[in-house]
């Protein structure tokens, strides 16, 4: 047998552990057996066209439904390795075709659907792969799961879970006087037992394919079944049709699903403000309440037509100074009215603003700059260590400069050209995956878009209450955009300081004092928010609705906004967007799960997988986002424009859209919400298992003596990548070894053993960049990378 087994070895290399098709239920921590069994069948026709095929070429029925489902099963699960079991009588020695007795075996078949290939050269590659375990049975599935031990575990088989059969055996046709027999195969006879997760079964009949999925119902929906069996239906047919098509190009939704994927789940066409940009929406509010508080900051408060005036004056300034349609004017401001006058000025001169964060090192604000080739900066901070050789400064804390200001006409500007939506609003920098930071570039008119959503989301909260708007983020963060369409909205706004941004304790007083009714953070800061908000230590109660977004909201957090809500009868939105789409994308109101909503008015979101085809509903995907919220793109970045603004026509289209990729997998949920699990670029690989590491976060903050967490893949001492679990424990007086054995055991019992992260680490915090997202970077290497499942001090 060593040849064989040499075989299987090569074979059956760095296998994948489990499968990957999508559970409609999590899978418990022992298997289960609970089966049933859903019956479809094909067309002659289907049939026919199949025949044909294996006539052709000289292959098997079961050699091409085992390529028709190992290709269904990749396109359903995004996954090219796809493994399937079959049994094989094992009576290849002519001593034992005489015999009775039970020799059957277990063979694995592994197919690769990368590559892109032809239907047919692909079902000669099942072929070969057929033919070669074949070839190579006798050894007994038993031994080789003896030798090549894989990873095992309660909740699923070895090596693998799903299966196919074929049945040939001719049915013996039953005869009695005045009595017509035949077969049952109907779902009356439901079979309450599986011994895998999940079995095509295959019966050829004259007039088609009597197929079966007998199935896990502890994992799998009946209507996912019964999706899946409409997709191998789809599939065949076009195999039948056409076996020379490409892999890519053969269809797995039926036509009616892929309707219900382009269009229904993207009917958001709302009308908006196609025809304003920002400061002149904000001009048209400016004459329906002139004396209306719009701005409040550090006790002072600015009217709308107080507003509007110094904005003019200020505009008209710039516009003397030489800047118009599309200047960039740089902003290095502490937060104060003069930062909203500067961002509504520089609008009403036809010019874009580019925030620049003064927390941020010297040396990236200095490459921003340069980057963007600005020639104007309005500014109130030092400027000593800024490279301003060849800009021109504007000091607003000078008051010689702030009294010429109040020279200028203080009615609205007319430059030059004349304002037109598709101009540049703001540039904002996010992080580059090379370690430079890039400008997204986003027009009035995604923003204008945007507008609609955010007056929505406002509708469903609050009822469309003109309560002031907290404007707490960083103006270099996009989420800030919404303290200046609540201005322009007529709620007026009221501005946080650089240190009541950054405390708890502050913002909650400013919401107290000022009755904020909607307040917008990122779930990090929303978790320390609301525990100052149910604190009664901070004087009189007030409790507004809430909207998170920014980053994925954690289950600790989840549950924590869900008893807020409960508690105080109050709503919160969970709100998804990069800065790519113009702040939000898709929204939805938090209720039972964890999602990301659905797409916004005027956008539209679609889940494809590497080939840019549609998945189908509830299979994982790339989100890739349309619609009037995309942005220009990244200044001066055309291979990343290239890389991630895309021109794509779906079948039936005749015109391609554009559409941005996000770099987020996601699926559609059973409400149709867009629901995250993971990165493209976090989807991590260990001992053959497909990891996303929001997953294992996910189990970590169900353990009580988690408050928080944050998981990341490092390389250990010897250059081995491991997990590593930085957590933040609710119990301060507990030995720290003693919480993190006790962790470690409590996530064994949810998880296998290959997600179970090698090295546990204490943190008092998760580090937070400035616009509140999770700042992994400043999280500690650890010290003894190489310790098994031990704690590791920081």
């Amino acid at each position: 047998l060593d040849k064989q087994l040499n075989y299987w070895d090569r074979q059956l290399a760095e296998l994948p552990q489990v499968h990957s098709l999508p559970l409609d239920y999590e899978r418990p921590q022992y298997q289960t057996f609970n089966g049933a069994t859903h019956i479809f069948v094909t067309d002659a026709d289907t049939l026919k066209g199949l025949q044909k095929i294996v006539k052709d070429k000289k292959v098997t029925l079961f050699m091409l439904m085992h390529a028709a489902f190992s290709l269904l099963l990749s396109r359903y699960s995004n996954n090219n390795d796809i493994v399937i079991g079959t049994a094989v009588a094992n009576r290849r020695q002519k001593e034992l075709e005489s015999l009775i007795g039970f020799f059957v075996n277990t063979l694995v078949l592994r197919a690769d659907c990368s590559g892109n290939p032809t239907f047919s050269d692909f079902l000669s590659q099942i072929k070969n792969t057929n033919l070669d375990a074949q070839e190579n049975q006798d050894v007994p599935f038993e031994h080789l799961v003896e030798r090549l031990q894989p990873d095992r575990s309660t909740s699923h088989g070895a090596l693998f879970q799903i299966s196919i059969n074929m049945n040939n055996n001719e049915t013996e046709i039953l005869s009695l006087p005045d009595v017509n027999l035949s077969p049952a195969f109907n779902e009356e006879n439901d079979q309450s037992s599986v011994k895998f997760e999940l079995t095509l079964g295959i019966a050829e009949a004259s007039d088609g394919l009597q197929l079966s999925f007998h199935y896990n119902k502890d994992l799998f929906k009946q209507s996912s079944i019964e999706r899946l069996s409409r997709g191998l239906l789809v599939l065949l047919e076009d195999i039948a049709k056409n076996p020379e098509k490409k892999l890519a190009d053969i269809q797995v939704i039926t036509a009616s699903e892929q309707h219900y994927l382009l269009q229904t789940l993207n009917d958001t066409e709302s009308k908006y403000h196609n025809n304003l940009c920002i400061h002149q929406l904000f001009q048209q509010q400016v004459e329906k309440t002139p004396e209306k508080i719009a701005l409040t900051f550090a006790g002072q408060s600015l009217n709308y037509q107080q507003l509007n005036q110094q904005a003019n004056q200020m505009a008209a300034y710039l516009l003397e100074q030489g800047v118009e349609h599309e200047t960039v004017v740089g902003l290095y401001l502490q937060r104060s009215m003069a930062m909203v006058v500067a961002i509504l000025a520089i609008h009403k001169a036809g010019a874009c603003y580019l925030p620049l964060d003064s927390n941020q090192p010297i040396s990236r604000v200095n490459f921003i700059m340069e980057d963007a080739q600005i020639k104007y900066l309005l500014t109130n901070l030092d400027t000593t260590d800024l490279q301003t050789d060849h800009i021109q400064l504007m000091q607003l804390n000078d008051k010689k400069q702030m009294a010429l200001l109040k020279t200028y006409p203080s009615e609205n500007p007319q430059p030059k050209k004349a304002h037109k939506t598709n101009q540049l609003a703001y540039i904002i920098y996010t992080s580059g995956s090379t370690g430079l930071p890039k400008g997204v570039l986003v027009e009035h008119a995604s923003v204008m878009a945007f507008n609609v959503s955010l007056r929505q989301q406002w509708q469903l909260l609050d009822g469309g209450k003109t309560s002031p708007w907290l404007w707490s983020a960083s103006y270099a963060f996009d989420a800030s955009v919404k303290g200046l369409l609540s201005i322009c909205a007529g709620r007026g706004t009221v501005l946080a300081s650089e240190s009541e941004a950054k405390d708890p304790h502050a913002l909650v007083a400013l919401i107290r004092q000022h009755q904020i009714g909607i307040y917008n953070a990122s779930p990090h800061l929303m978790d320390l928010i609301i525990d100052e908000l149910n604190s009664e230590t901070t004087g009189k109660q007030y409790f507004p609705d809430l909207i998170l977004g920014g980053e994925q909201i954690t289950a600790s957090i989840f549950a924590k906004v869900q008893n807020y809500c409960k508690k105080h009868q109050r709503q919160a939105i969970n709100a998804y967007g990069p800065t790519e789409t113009t702040i939000n994308s898709s929204f939805g109101i938090i209720a039972d799960s964890i999602n990301m909503g659905k797409p916004i008015a005027n956008s539209r979101a679609y889940i494809l997988n590497n080939d840019l085809k549609l998945v189908p509903k509830g299979s994982v995907g790339e989100l890739y986002i349309g619609g009037l919220g995309l942005s220009r793109g990244y200044l001066k970045r055309p291979e990343l424009n290239k890389q991630y603004f895309i021109e794509h026509k779906f079948a039936g289209e005749k015109t391609p859209q554009r559409l941005y990729r996000s770099g987020d997998l996601v699926r559609y949920n059973g409400d149709d919400c867009l629901q995250y699990m993971g990165r493209v670029d976090e989807q991590i690989k260990i001992r053959g298992y497909r990891v996303e590491l929001g997953e294992i976060e996910q189990q970590l903050l169900q353990i009580a003596a988690v408050g928080n967490c944050v998981l990341l893949l490092r390389e250990d001492q010897a250059g081995q990548q491991q997990l590593v679990a930085y957590v933040v424990l609710t119990d301060h007086n507990q030995q720290t070894a003693e919480q993190i054995k006790s962790i470690r055991d409590s996530l064994a019992e949810k998880l296998p053993d290959y997600m179970l992260p090698a090295v546990f680490m204490r943190i008092e915090q998760v580090p937070l960049t400035p616009n509140g997202k999770v700042d992994k970077k400043a999280l500690p290497k650890p010290d003894a990378a190489d310790i098994q499942g031990q704690y590791t001090k920081p």
